[in-house]
């Protein structure tokens, strides 16, 4: 599965059609319910493309994120104030704006997630 992963993460960087990297996106989500470890890679992409230029993109990261983390719950850690942060971070930030509230919004959820990663190995 790494094979693919790695195939589809080489395609999306390289993809300046937003529908075809939406699908590149789908792709990370579907192929995180292999393993854990498949799991944490594709956060970490997901993660990367909250930050896109192109909104549309950012709340498609943002939808994919949060069914990864909440949905599918691979991560199982203790600290509940931080997933309750996540949480509300991707349900009630506007990705498809532009403005300050957005990248710190990215910002916070970057450190959070990435923290909670770093937990659950």
């Amino acid at each position: 599965w790494v094979p693919l992963y790695r195939a589809v993460q080489r395609i999306a960087f390289k993809l300046r059609a937003p529908q075809r990297l939406m699908l590149c996106l789908k792709l990370y989500s579907s192929v995180a319910m292999v393993s854990k470890e498949m799991a944490k890679m594709a956060t970490e992409s997901l993660l990367a493309h909250i930050g896109h230029p192109i909104p549309k993109i950012r709340q498609v990261a943002a939808d994919h994120l949060y069914t990864l983390l909440c949905i599918n719950g691979f991560l199982e850690v203790d600290d509940e104030d931080s997933m309750a942060e996540i949480d509300l971070l991707l349900t009630e930030t506007e990705w498809m704006r532009e403005d300050a509230g957005v990248k710190e919004a990215r910002g916070k959820l970057t450190d959070l997630v990435k923290r909670i990663l770093s937990q659950s190995v």
